[in-house]
């Protein structure tokens, strides 16, 4: 994916996978049926958006709906200069983030535990981020209309995706062209031994 991690960065991306399996006991951050594929599904899926960040390091991104920490925390991990705003609506999901933020000694990470409607709400976030991911949040044409206040002009909203994203993207041309975006590309994921062929669908803000 083109970024070198130090022996401490690869640590810190185990230590969250610990983390996730020890709290998703008690919270069911992710699907219990999914847990023993965490490593591929979920932290290297996560870390596929890689090459887009990391030619703008110092990035304020925000992760809609980050769940568990998804894709946010092992991005961070791996981008520490980054700027990193969760925006999750479940509490006790954005308590487990903010507790894993602490375990795992990450700067420049603020989570807000609220809906994208009621945040939307605080001027402070709008037109702001440069990037803005969301992993299993919502369909393509609904994600757009959630993201793009947030997103300054010329931001991108990359969209995690399975391979199968055609009719998705077809559905949320029009309002992709009403809001004044543009599909600008996608980033394709590798199936790992998860055997998930996924990619990231790139929307650009004009």
């Amino acid at each position: 994916m083109g970024v070198t991690l130090s022996q401490e960065q690869i640590e810190k991306l185990f230590q969250f996978q610990a983390l996730v399996k020890e709290w998703n006991v008690k919270i069911n951050l992710i699907s219990r049926r999914d847990i023993n594929s965490l490593l591929d599904n979920h932290l290297l899926d996560s870390l596929s958006a890689l090459p887009v960040l990391a030619a703008e390091s110092t990035a304020e991104v925000m992760d809609l709906g980050p769940g568990g920490g998804f894709p946010g925390i092992p991005l961070k991990i791996c981008l520490p200069e980054i700027k990193l705003t969760c925006l999750e609506a479940t509490q006790k999901k954005a308590r487990f983030i903010e507790l894993a933020v602490t375990e795992l000694g990450l700067p420049d990470v603020v989570v807000i535990a609220k809906h994208s409607q009621e945040a939307q709400k605080d001027k402070n976030l709008l037109n702001r981020y440069d990037f803005i991911t969301a992993r299993a949040v919502a369909e393509l044409k609904e994600l757009v209309k959630i993201s793009f206040p947030f997103l300054k002009v010329g931001g991108k909203l990359l969209a995690y995706k399975s391979s199968k994203a055609g009719q998705e993207i077809e559905a949320a041309g029009e309002i992709i062209n009403k809001l004044g975006g543009t599909i600008e590309g996608e980033l394709r994921q590798e199936p790992g031994s998860g055997d998930k062929d996924r990619k990231i669908i790139i929307i650009r803000k004009e």
